[in-house]
């Protein structure tokens, strides 16, 4: 189950005491540790923690204390800068390969309120997320340049392929340079924590693609769908966003269960991260930082095809979003999926 032997590898800030002290005063418990190490759950792996906690100063085992506060609340933090629910299907729509490289990159979904995943008012507060600039979505999305939004498209994926391998990259060595105190000789919890979003993303962006709004979302745009995926900032028809977009009960019910899944995503991370051992405030600060240049990344590439896709109106796109704003806040929980 670990995806490196237990002990062998630390974070710098503490590497040289803790490796001192495992292979001098805690030899003895190492050495049964390596011998049992292919268990998944073994006592020897506990033995070993207790031995090095034994030989630790107090000030060092209160300064590994405060970083799992730090990292603990890294979720929380993430979760400030990434796309929710509602934002993330709309963009899928037409988009899906970027849709999905944008949840796995982002590590953590923010969460809208559970009861009301997508509604028409909840589209145009997405649609506006950048209402406040003061330059015009034209001078920023390039409506009449078309070439400039193809190569901003493929400029979009080796940045979002890069932010997911640092934050795989990241998991992948707190898994194996700390310890777990719940779980001590399994190293992939943080890294399949990290990968889990993707798989939450495929749970809402399947069903909503074929709901009746996805289609006409799609439809406003009159292009093929490869012509679609690599075109950034394609601005939505106004008349669509007039239409009752709905959603089949199935669909919006499979909305809130993803809704579900980023809360509880978000709970497990916060007990992974606030559990580890043996890692230093300014390393668990180094890690935090590393995801947030991931979801950063991500936040400048979601707001802006959120911005661009504000109501297509040339000449006046503030007078087309505050249409959009003005739509009564339909539900979308009816049977209008076709």
């Amino acid at each position: 189950m670990a995806l490196a032997t237990k002990f062998t590898y630390w974070y710098p800030y503490f590497r040289k005491t803790i490796s001192d002290i495992s292979t001098n005063d805690c030899a003895e418990t190492l050495a049964l540790f390596l011998a049992d190490s292919d268990r998944a759950d073994t006592p020897t792996c506990y033995a070993h923690v207790d031995c090095l906690l034994d030989n630790l100063r107090e000030s060092t085992k209160e300064h590994m204390g405060a970083s799992t506060v730090v990292l603990g609340l890294t979720p929380l933090i993430l979760s400030t800068f990434a796309p929710n629910i509602g934002e993330i299907a709309l963009i899928s729509a037409r988009r899906p390969l970027m849709a999905f490289l944008l949840a796995a990159a982002s590590v953590t979904l923010a969460s809208p309120r559970l009861v009301n995943p997508i509604t028409q008012g909840a589209i145009g507060e997405s649609l506006s997320v950048s209402h406040s600039r003061p330059t015009r979505p034209e001078n920023w999305c390039w409506y009449d340049k078309p070439n400039w939004r193809r190569i901003l498209a493929l400029a979009q994926y080796p940045f979002l392929l890069a932010s997911i391998a640092n934050a795989v990259h990241n998991s992948y060595e707190l898994g194996n340079q700390t310890v777990l105190a719940w779980k001590c000789n399994v190293s992939i919890f943080p890294l399949i924590w990290t990968l889990i979003p993707g798989f939450i993303f495929l749970l809402i962006a399947i069903p909503f693609r074929f709901s009746a709004m996805a289609k006409a979302i799609r439809r406003s745009s009159h292009k093929a769908w490869l012509q679609r995926e690599f075109k950034a900032g394609e601005p939505i028809g106004q008349d669509v966003l007039n239409e009752a977009l709905e959603l089949a009960p199935w669909t919006s019910t499979l909305m809130r269960l993803g809704v579900m899944c980023g809360i509880l995503h978000g709970l497990v991370g916060a007990v992974i991260f606030s559990s580890v051992m043996f890692l230093s405030v300014l390393d668990a600060f180094v890690i935090v930082v590393r995801y947030g240049v991931s979801a950063m990344v991500c936040y400048g590439v979601f707001t802006y095809e959120l911005y661009c896709m504000q109501p297509e109106n040339r000449s006046g796109s503030e007078e087309g979003l505050e249409m959009v704003r003005q739509v009564p806040d339909r539900k979308v929980d009816g049977p209008g999926a076709v």
